[in-house]
């Protein structure tokens, strides 16, 4: 039973409901491209109506007939009469329906009827508000009158045939204007929907019928300078540049310009500015998309706009088309047979298809970006659509400080900022993180009153950034005031005094996001390979905190404020141990781990480096404990310490600690 109404599912869809699909899609292309075609069938449809109301115009004449009495409604009624007798399709129509009488009333025609005096009669179906009747006497008398209401012409009727009344059926029923208005709230609904749904095809910048955004080459003011950060991948972009600037350069020599260039970057790096600034670069018209421009419900319609993306491309060469979220497009196909599935694969065949079948010297270059790289199809990163994959990366220092620089201009600063502080203090910001900070900065500036933006601006901006905002009404007991304060400062304690950890910029136990206190360590430069005793040393200031509480208040009150210290050590040291090959028990191997659970070997190598650092940093702050309580007592005072504090006052505490050795002495 379950085969049988599978199979006849399989039928229904197979030829009842995807013959019925693609009939709509194909009137919906139809209408889409032939506007002329819609707007035409409109105005047709505009011409029927007023037609239809000129028809019911009629009905208002008949309205001029209710004003004749005596005689004159004698005479038009043995006119309307004659003309029914004869066929005629209008017999009520008369040019002398301005006389200013009266006509017969219902209930004098009703005594009539009675008193069978009545012989023929004409009955139109509706006139104006009511029932018209006109009446010829078994005398030659005529006449007409109104009925009351629609819901007396039963009874009239059947009133008629008892008393054997001749009625004339030939005559056509008139057609009002309320007809009219009736005809025109029931068309009302399916010419809305109707627009709804043209609007929604032709959906389009400029009405030119593709998604995404169009930006003319004479608008277009990005060029090259206003990117910074990514000197690397603007140089490689120079090429594309000159293909779209001067076609013909490189195939003198023979060499093939690329069709396709693939900007692969994590978000905020530049990818977009890039791309501006290469069609600004050549002059070049710029059409921006996103991968999900293409994603649909409707079956076809993600490749129909595929086609027409390129099809407006080539008719506003030199053009530049950017697609970014490449990856929501060029997803890797499958073998999934759900139907959002196979309109996906079929929008990627359109892609696949377009950028291998135009020619090379169409001035149309493809951008796309992503940031995984590793989620798109095969076939669409082969040489020949895609030809050059570039690595649009984090900025390193002088990156930071120039995008820094290049977003200040429009910012007024203190002349005191250094802004090379400010960048050696963001290692692993994007250049959209960069621009953010400067503009929170400023309405932190902003709130204070201040006429330019100063150096705390930036740095709170920054810290905002990392941490979240300070929770200046967190109620904190003295206890945990005191137990951060002996926390970080264990942190600060050990980062000064090891060599290989980096300079300490502040230390502070106001509370910021989750943590209640933190210790900030700047890099003087970015590090790209790092060594086993940086590695020792980053180890050895996670530890620092837990071991500070616990060499002052006792194991039994140490904190969970180490929690965030805990994890971090917890990673770094199985990444020593498991990734980095840095264990001499386990050696040059990498452990990879199944199912998170971590193996016992790496485990027991892993604790053994912690505790190591644990007692590397027992030692130091056992050595310096004048030291550690003059940080945690000043950090108490003032809640936040520079890095030339810190440095002062373990300075001032290693002084202090020779005196007392030489007088004892």
């Amino acid at each position: 039973m379950h085969a049988l109404l599978k199979r006849v599912r399989s039928f229904f869809i197979a030829r009842i409901v995807s013959p019925f699909r693609r009939l709509g899609l194909e009137a919906g292309q139809q209408l889409g491209r032939r506007r002329k075609l819609m707007l035409l069938c409109l105005a047709v449809t505009a011409v029927l109506c007023g037609a239809a109301y000129e028809w019911a115009g009629t009905g208002q004449s008949l309205a001029a007939w209710t004003s004749l009495r005596g005689a004159a409604a004698a005479d038009a009624a043995r006119t309307i009469m004659e003309r029914g007798r004869a066929g005629e399709a209008d017999p009520f129509k008369s040019a002398d329906a301005a006389t200013d009488l009266g006509a017969v009333t219902y209930t004098h025609f009703l005594s009539l009827i009675r008193s069978d005096e009545v012989g023929a009669a004409i009955l139109v179906e509706r006139a104006h508000g009511g029932e018209l009747l006109t009446f010829e006497t078994k005398r030659g008398q005529y006449g007409l009158t109104i009925l009351p209401n629609g819901g007396l012409a039963a009874l009239v009727l059947n009133l008629l045939v008892e008393h054997e009344v001749e009625i004339l059926t030939d005559v056509p029923p008139m057609i009002s204007s309320g007809d009219v208005g009736e005809l025109g709230r029931i068309l009302l609904p399916f010419l809305l929907v109707g627009a709804a749904i043209l609007f929604m095809l032709k959906r389009g910048p400029a009405g030119t019928g593709t998604p995404g955004e169009w930006i003319a080459a004479d608008k277009n003011s990005a060029r090259f300078p206003d990117v910074q950060g990514v000197d690397e991948a603007k140089a490689e972009l120079v090429e594309a540049v000159q293909h779209l600037v001067d076609p013909g350069a490189a195939l003198g020599l023979g060499a093939k310009p690329p069709r396709g260039v693939l900007l692969v970057g994590p978000p905020g790096t530049g990818k977009t500015m890039l791309a501006r600034a290469v069609a600004g670069e050549a002059g070049a018209a710029f059409l921006r998309l996103s991968g999900s421009d293409f994603v649909e419900m409707w079956v076809g319609l993600g490749a129909r706009r595929v086609r027409a993306v390129f099809k407006a491309a080539r008719r506003r060469a030199p053009c530049v088309v950017f697609i970014d979220e490449l990856d929501s497009l060029g997803r890797k196909r499958g073998a999934g047979g759900s139907g959002a599935a196979q309109e996906s694969d079929q929008t990627l065949n359109a892609l696949l298809v377009e950028l291998d079948g135009f020619s090379r010297d169409d001035g149309v270059l493809v951008l796309g970006a992503t940031n995984r790289v590793d989620t798109l199809d095969e076939a669409l990163l082969r040489p020949g659509r895609f030809d050059r994959h570039i690595h649009v990366g984090l900025p390193d220092l002088a990156g930071r400080l120039a995008i820094l620089r290049a977003h200040a201009q429009d910012f007024k600063l203190d002349e005191a900022i250094d802004l090379a502080v400010m960048a050696r203090g963001t290692p692993g910001f994007s250049g959209a993180e960069l621009a953010n900070i400067i503009n929170e900065a400023a309405f932190g500036a902003s709130r204070r009153g201040a006429p330019a933006i100063c150096t705390a601006d930036l740095e709170e901006a920054r810290d905002r950034t990392l941490m979240g905002s300070e929770r200046k009404t967190l109620a904190r007991s003295a206890e945990e005031r005191i137990l951060t304060a002996w926390h970080e400062a264990g942190h600060a304690l050990v980062a000064v005094l090891t060599p290989a950890a980096d300079p300490v910029h502040k230390a502070t136990i106001m509370p910021r996001g989750g943590a209640l206190g933190m210790v900030m360590q700047l890099p003087q430069h970015d590090r790209f390979a790092v060594t086993r005793a940086k590695l020792e040393a980053d180890l050895t200031v996670a530890v620092g905190g837990r071991i500070a509480e616990e060499l002052k208040f006792g194991g039994d009150r140490i904190s969970t404020g180490a929690e965030a210290d805990i994890k971090a050590a917890t990673d770094l040291a199985h990444s020593m141990v498991a990734r980095w090959g840095m264990s001499e028990k386990l050696g040059f191997v990498h452990w990879a781990n199944d199912d998170a659970v971590i193996p016992e070997p790496v485990r027991r190598e892993m604790k053994d480096e912690i505790d190591r650092a644990m007692l590397r940093a027992r030692d130091l702050i056992r050595g310096h404990r004048a030291a550690l309580d003059g940080i945690a007592e000043a950090l108490l005072e003032s809640e936040t310490l520079d890095g030339s504090d810190l440095e002062r006052i373990v300075a001032r505490a290693a002084l202090c600690g020779v005196s007392g050795d030489s007088r004892t002495a």
